[in-house]
Order: structure tokens, then sequence, then C-alpha cells
């Protein structure tokens, strides 16, 4: 502002002839030298007065600036410093107002349906952001009071699902996860039942029978003893599935695959079996005909098909039949145990798998089963990457097949 009162009052000065030339006489403020300002001070007051009171050249500017807003929208980031830039570097009356934003905003100008327009707008936002947040929050405090009832022991707790958002699908991952977890403790509870229930009769046998010796009224013999040890030994196999079953179950059950030809497991296995057969007066024949090669471990697969010929034996009655066969198709090897025993209806195969399950509590009990050995037998065949079933006939007998991943030959 000093820059251009001193222009101005230098070119008033030179043309009332009280100075010899219209230039400044210095190139800082305040422009003109002690001598310009003696010899023509109305003019330098005059400029100072005309210079302040200049309010167009602002005018002006702003509104170039505002013509930028009608430029494309590629060009208005060169407009606007470029406008900006010109009018900062001229010589301007009034100090530039720059506005970002702050301060008070003169609405006069606006028209009342645009006023109203901006708070109608105003008012949508608002409650548009409410509604989102409610929607939000909603269904966050139910999954929030729900996994806190779950982690107090409250496993029925479920929370409601509805649409297909994501807060539907977090939704749907903790009632999933609350189910498994149900069911998981409802299988640990039926276990720690069923393992009560299959203990306590070995064990009352032994008690009863030790009271009764050591009160007298029990005479010892050696088929007493022998009974005796009968349970000792039942309770032992009871105990020694339970620890294979949990190691199965928990993954820890060792594993030595290698190659293995089923049908000469099958030969030994049946080799092993003939015996106990013919001593209960069954047949027992091998159906094998060619080798059937698999990757897995031998003493496990063994273990399975003696469980699954020890159950032919014992369902099985004399004069009945047992056929072990051993056959393949292009991908799968498949080992199949048939017997001519009581059978099964549909329902009781649908739970032959399940653990301490009996067809025939009876037969069972007299036979010492523990009623694991198809529990753990399916956890080893699925390990291997294979799987077993059942298929039965009440009074025709019965069929277990093991399905496994034959090698490419």
């Amino acid at each position: 502002m000093q820059y251009r009162a001193a222009l101005v009052a230098a070119r008033c000065g030179y043309d009332r002839h009280l100075l010899s030339t219209p230039a400044l006489g210095m190139l800082s403020s305040p422009y003109l030298t002690p001598q310009q300002l003696a010899a023509a001070p109305a003019c330098a007051e005059d400029g100072r007065a005309k210079v302040y009171a200049d309010t167009v050249w602002l005018d002006e500017w702003w509104r170039e600036i505002a013509q930028c807003r009608v430029q494309p929208s590629d060009y208005w980031s060169q407009c606007l410093p470029s406008e900006f830039t010109q009018a900062v570097s001229s010589t301007a009356a009034l100090p530039v107002r720059v506005f970002f934003g702050a301060g008070q905003i003169d609405l006069g100008g606006l028209r009342q349906p645009g006023v109203f327009g901006a708070a109608g707008l105003l008012l949508a936002a608002a409650i548009g952001t409410a509604w989102i947040a409610r929607r939000i929050s909603r269904p966050v405090r139910a999954l929030t009071g729900a996994s806190l009832q779950l982690a107090a022991g409250q496993l029925d707790v479920r929370v409601a699902t509805h649409g297909k958002d994501e807060l539907s699908f977090l939704s749907s991952s903790f009632n999933a996860m609350a189910e498994a977890m149900q069911r998981s403790e409802e299988r640990q509870r039926r276990l720690v039942a069923d393992v009560a229930h299959e203990l306590r009769t070995p064990l009352s046998n032994l008690r009863g029978y030790l009271e009764g010796l050591a009160d007298g009224v029990i005479e010892p013999t050696p088929e007493l003893f022998d009974s005796l040890h009968e349970e000792t030994l039942l309770t032992r196999r009871i105990l020694d599935d339970l620890q294979y079953l949990a190691l199965a179950e928990a993954g820890d059950l060792a594993y030595h695959p290698e190659p293995l030809d089923l049908s000469e497991l099958a030969d030994n296995a049946v080799t092993a079996h003939r015996a106990n057969a013919a001593n209960a007066g069954l047949e027992i024949v091998l159906d094998a005909s060619e080798p059937v090669e698999v990757h897995a471990d031998p003493g496990r697969i063994r273990q399975v098909l003696g469980n699954l010929l020890s159950n032919a034996i014992r369902y099985t009655d004399a004069g009945g039949r047992i056929e072990v066969r051993v056959r393949r198709d292009p991908l799968t090897a498949i080992l199949s145990v048939t017997d001519t025993g009581v059978g099964m209806t549909a329902s009781e195969v649908s739970r032959v798998f399940d653990r301490f399950w009996r067809a025939d509590p009876a037969r069972q009990r007299a036979t010492g089963g523990s009623g694991l050995g198809l529990t753990i037998a399916r956890r080893i065949v699925e390990d291997h990457g294979g799987s077993v079933s059942a298929t039965s006939e009440p009074g025709l007998g019965s069929t277990f097949t093991i399905r496994l991943p034959a090698r490419m030959r």
C-alpha cells in the first residue's frame, strides 16, 4: 500500500510542479525521500487517502477469481492458483482476505428456498447417520452380550441373523461357533457318563467277589479267579481303548506309512483269526486274487482289520461264514469283511461307529468288548484319507467296507 501511495504522491507532485520528476526517490519503504515529502506534503496525504479508500480493486479481483468456478474441472486446479498469484502480486489498496471456511459467512445473498434446501439436506444427513449408527450398533451390542453369556458357560445362547451383510455373516459365524462348543460339551459329558457306566460293571463285579471272598461266603475256586481275571482284563481293555481314542481324536496317534499290499495283510490277519473262528464253529475265507497296494501304516490297518474280524466272530453263530475280500477300482483300494451273523437294523447301522454303543449289550459284555473298537477303527481309516462304512440286514449278516486311496500302478 505504501508503494502504491508513493506512486500516486509522486505523480501528483510532478503534475503540480512541486517535484521535478514523477519517480520514486527510494527503493524501499517509504519510497519517497524526505526532500520529496517536504516538497509535496499535500500530495503525499492525498495519495495515502486515495489508496486506502480504494475498494474497487478487491472486488474486481474477487470477480476474476470467482470465474474459475465455471471452468472445466481439469482447468480449475490451474485457474485458481494463477488468478490468486496475480491478485496478490498487484499493488493492493487493501490487504487480500483469504477465506478457508472459518469465520462468519454472510448468507444474506441466499434465497429462501436455498436456505430450506440446505437445512433439509443437513436434516436428512443427520437422520441417515443416526439410522446407520443404530443399524450397526444393535447387532454389535447383541453379539457382545451373547459373547459374555457364552464365556459365562451358557452354551445355548444364539443371536438373531437378518439379511446378508457382514454383520449377519458375523452373527452366523458366532452361532456356528456356539453350536460347535455346545456339541463338544455334550460329547464330553456323554463320554464321561459312558466311561463311568462301562467301568462300573467290571469294578462292581470285582468288588462283590472280593468282599464275598473276604467274608467267607464265596468259595475260592480256579473258576472264580479266572472270572476275576477276565473282569480285570476287560477293565484294562477299556482303559487302553480310551487312550487310543483320545490320542486319535487329538491327532496324536503316531503313524508310520509305507507301501503296503492289502491282499498280503488280509491273508496274515485271516490266518491269525482262523483258530478263533474254528473254535466258534465258523468258516473264514479270503478272496484276494491280486496285489492291491496302498500307502498306509501296516500296524494300524492290521489293527482295524483285526477289530472287524473279532466283531464278525463275536456276532456270528456256529455254522456261519466270514469272508474277507480285497479288490480295487482305478483310484480306490477296497477291503471288506462280510459275515452271516445276527445283523442289524437301519437305525443300529447308523450308530454302529458311536463310542460305547452295542447292538447286543448282553452278547458284547459276555465276550468282553469295550465298545470303542469301531470308533477307533473309523478314526484310523479317516486319518489315512479313507472311509469305512457298514451295511446290514437283521438275521442275514453285516458287511464292513474300508476304502483307502490306492497307489498308482
